[in-house]
């Protein structure tokens, strides 16, 4: 089951709210329900580039508006990087709180 909020994203980002770069950030997480880093999702999003100025930035906005999620780290070359994902919905009456 998705979550409302995770539906409506992306309702918006086809009735072309997110800007085009987003959108394809949302969708390159989205539709395998993929786990990534930002380095992942550039070269899925540019394959050969390594500027991860292309992605950073509005992967940033999207954790800080609530359409992505931290998930974990991950130790890339002997650096910690942040793993990302699309924000999902508690599964569990115990995870969700006070909605029940």
């Amino acid at each position: 089951m998705i979550h409302k909020n995770t539906m409506e994203s992306f309702k918006a980002g086809i009735a072309g709210s997110f800007k085009t770069r987003a959108q394809k950030l949302f969708e390159i997480l989205y539709f395998k329900s993929q786990q990534l880093t930002d380095k992942e999702i550039l070269e899925r999003f540019a394959p050969g580039s390594d500027n991860k100025n292309l992605v950073s930035p509005r992967l940033t906005e999207m954790v800080q508006n609530g359409i992505l999620e931290e998930t974990g780290d991950r130790v890339e070359n002997g650096n910690t990087v942040r793993v990302l994902a699309v924000k999902q919905p508690a599964t569990t009456p115990e995870a969700q709180g006070s909605l029940f």
